[in-house]
């Protein structure tokens, strides 16, 4: 409340209120106390002072009561006075706290949003080193992965080169092999042609001979050699062939003058690898024992048909045998499938003739 809103309109009904008890009083007095020169018709100077002394008394209870009024409108100014100041200042300090509230709040707020950015940039940050280490990873698993094709195909190249370089081997190997099967084979088979075409001219020449009667060779005095025969003699020599030679005229030359004529040269039977070997018995014994002497005479009549061919060759044509044995060789080279068909034909015919004589 304002004071002095309250002097203007709370003095003015004070005054009325004051008036209003003042007269209710006097009436009051009046009719309570009437005056004694009525009654007994004595002093009439006393009512006098008594109104007097009433209206002093009245005018100092007036006063006292404007002090009174006075003094609580002092009190009410001045609490009213003092509640305005608590009123501002609890106005300032909830303002004071609203502020503070809304600092608190604003810098609630930044911390929130700066926490929020940190996690955001903190996240994107793992991201990309999630990303990073993925791509990395992926890279790493690529070149692995490249590095393990390449070392299999490197490998499956070097196998397939090792094993086509073996293969190449093996079959230069047996190529080789066969090349070389094939020419002893044929060597093999050339020299049995020659030693049989040499047997069959041999018996041949000898039964000639023996049908001419010419005299036997001695062999203390042979016929003066020329000198290609000298040169096979001398070849002869080297290769340590002169044993058997001389062997074979001292046997010739035995038999001659003891008058037997020279048996039929037999081809031993041609050998079989799947045949077995007979049991062990006294019919078996004998009969490897017949053997063994039949093949003694063939051996001996091969000596004595090879000594008369190169006897009647170096006294008729001396030049002939190297010559002829050259010429030979290269036909029997050419025609080797014509000589194995000859051979298995005589074979065939001397396995025959064997069956036959036994």
């Amino acid at each position: 409340m304002n004071p002095a809103a309250n002097r203007s309109g709370n003095l003015p009904r004070c005054m009325q209120q004051l008036q209003q008890q003042q007269q209710q009083l006097q009436l009051q007095q009046q009719q309570q106390q009437q005056p004694p020169t009525q009654l007994y018709g004595a002093k009439t100077l006393a009512p006098q002072q008594q109104q007097q002394q009433q209206h002093q008394h009245h005018h100092h209870h007036h006063q006292h009561h404007q002090q009174q009024h006075q003094h609580e409108e002092e009190q009410q100014q001045q609490e009213h006075q003092h509640q305005q100041e608590q009123q501002q200042h609890q106005h300032q300090q909830e303002q004071h706290q609203h502020q503070h509230q809304q600092h608190q709040a604003q810098q609630h707020q930044q911390e929130q949003q700066h926490q929020q950015e940190q996690q955001h940039q903190q996240e994107q940050q793992h991201q990309q080193e999630q990303q990073h280490q993925q791509e990395h990873q992926h890279q790493q698993e690529q070149q692995h992965q490249q590095e393990q094709q390449h070392q299999q195909e490197q490998q499956h190249q070097q196998e397939q080169q090792h094993q086509q370089e073996q293969q190449q081997h093996q079959q230069e190997q047996q190529h080789q092999q066969e090349q070389q099967h094939q020419q002893e084979h044929q060597h093999q088979q050339h020299q049995e042609e020659q030693q049989h075409q040499e047997e069959q001219q041999q018996e041949r020449s000898s039964r000639r001979m023996w049908r001419i009667g010419s005299p036997p060779p001695t062999a203390a005095a042979p016929p003066p050699p020329t000198a290609a025969a000298a040169a096979q003699t001398a070849a002869a020599a080297a290769a340590g062939g002169t044993t058997e030679p001389t062997r074979c005229v001292v046997f010739l030359v035995g038999m001659w003058r003891i008058g037997i004529p020279p048996p039929k040269a037999a081809a031993p039977p041609p050998p079989t690898a799947a045949a077995a070997p007979p049991p062990p018995t006294a019919a078996a014994q004998t009969a490897a024992a017949a053997a063994g002497a039949a093949a003694a005479v063939t051996e001996r009549t091969r000596c004595v048909a090879i000594l008369v061919w190169r006897w009647r060759v170096l006294v008729s044509h001396p030049q002939q045998q190297h010559h002829h044995h050259q010429q030979q060789q290269p036909h029997n080279h050419h025609h080797h499938q014509q000589q194995q068909h000859k051979q298995q034909h005589k074979q065939q015919q001397q396995q025959q003739e064997q069956e036959q004589q036994e």
